[in-house]
Parts: structure tokens; C-alpha cells; sequence
């Protein structure tokens, strides 16, 4: 059970309170290259969220400029993020009624490319 506490003895336990994507300790200042990294992060969680179930995934591959995108970024960010994208990726492919949307994007197929070629093990898994 977590007790959350007055006295900030959690956060100096956790040191990653107050950022969605604990990148950086609470209070500490962020630059900007954190603030869009955590931002990336937030949204590559959210879509990945929303991917998990059968109704999202459905209307987020389909979602064109959401694919254009994936395919652009993936493989050009942290192994973190790169693990995200193929997750998301991952999970669209798990839904038969998937399958037309995802072929009208040839491209995926460098998205899982470049999966299959990264030295981060947890992203060859996918």
C-alpha cells in the first residue's frame, strides 16, 4: 500500500516525482532536449495505451498522419523510445482488421527493419 506523504519522504525516496516520464529528479532543472524527451515519452505511452485495446488500435491505424509519423521516427530516438514505437507497431499487427490499413503503409516494414537490426535486445523482441 502507498502512503502518500506530507513531509516529501516519498519523493526523496523516488526522486522521480513531478515528471510523467521520471527523467529527471523532482525540482531539478530541465533542459530542453528533457522537455521534449518526456514529452515524447507521454505521447508514446499514451499511444501505446490506446493501442492495447482492439477499438483504439482499429482507429490509431488508421490515423494516417499517426503512421506517417511512426514510420519517420522510429529507429531516430532513444532505445526507450525506439521500444515504444515497435510496441505500438507490435500491437496494431495483433488485429486482423488490422491488416489493409497496415499495408497501405509500406514503409512499416522499415519500422520493423530497423527493430530487427537494433542492438537493444528488449526492441528485437517485439
Amino acid at each position: 500500500q502507498t502512503v502518500v506523504s506530507v513531509d516529501g519522504s516519498l519523493s526523496k525516496k523516488y526522486q522521480n516525482l513531478g515528471s510523467p516520464s521520471g527523467i529527471r529528479q523532482q525540482g531539478s532543472p530541465t533542459s530542453d532536449e528533457e522537455s521534449k524527451r518526456g514529452s515524447r515519452l507521454s505521447a508514446l505511452k499514451t499511444f501505446l495505451s490506446i493501442s492495447k485495446l482492439q477499438e483504439g488500435s482499429q482507429c490509431l491505424v488508421q490515423n494516417h498522419n499517426l503512421m506517417t509519423l511512426l514510420t519517420k521516427i522510429s529507429g531516430t530516438m532513444t532505445a526507450e523510445e525506439n521500444l515504444l514505437c515497435m510496441a505500438i507497431v507490435a500491437n496494431f499487427s495483433r488485429d486482423v482488421k488490422n491488416m489493409k490499413s497496415i499495408n497501405e503503409f509500406p514503409d512499416i516494414i522499415c519500422v520493423i527493419e530497423k527493430g530487427l537490426g537494433s542492438r537493444n535486445t528488449e526492441i528485437r523482441k517485439c
